[in-house]
């Protein structure tokens, strides 16, 4: 919900903005992680690192890639690289099982409950390349739907789905 009252604000400030819309999105994406890595490492109270503030990174992931899905489809060579990329499901996808492996292995099952990460310090050194991780699964996850031209497959149809479109 404070996402979908926060999307205006957005649209207007960026609308002002210089240097188009990755620069804000990138600033967006480094304030959520300072949150979470202040929240984690206890120096702001925990409910700050469950909320909107800290949730944005991942928000600004998935603008990110609408942006560059907008770009694509204006002019395709400014962004073949990451279309190329896009275009290999099955290594995008590779690349963020191996991601979500890393996760597990860095993670403990102690962490896992949300009681203990409430009452637990984690430094910045360690919640850093959790969150690197996590950003590069996301990425992974999304840009063969998001910008890939083989869209069409079965995520592509999900995500396209009447009831998700609804959703936002």
């Amino acid at each position: 919900m404070t996402f979908y009252l926060a999307v205006p604000i957005w649209a207007a400030a960026v609308r002002r903005a210089r240097g188009g819309e990755l620069v804000p999105l990138a600033l967006v994406a480094v304030g959520g992680a300072v949150v979470q890595c202040a929240s984690a490492d206890r120096r702001i109270a925990y409910p700050f690192g469950v909320s909107l503030l800290a949730r944005c990174t991942w928000m600004a992931i998935g603008m990110a890639l609408a942006v560059a899905s907008v770009t694509i489809e204006r002019d395709p060579r400014r962004l073949a690289r990451l279309q190329a990329l896009a275009e290999l499901p099955e290594l995008c996808w590779a690349l963020a099982a191996a991601c979500f492996a890393g996760l597990m292995r860095w993670s403990r099952p102690a962490d896992c409950s949300a009681d203990r990460r409430r009452r637990s310090r984690q430094s910045v050194g360690s919640t850093l390349p959790k969150l690197a991780l996590e950003v590069v699964l996301v990425a992974c996850l999304l840009a063969p739907v998001a910008l890939g031209q083989g869209r069409r497959g079965w995520p592509g149809a999900l995500l396209g789905s009447a009831p998700l479109a609804y959703l936002g």
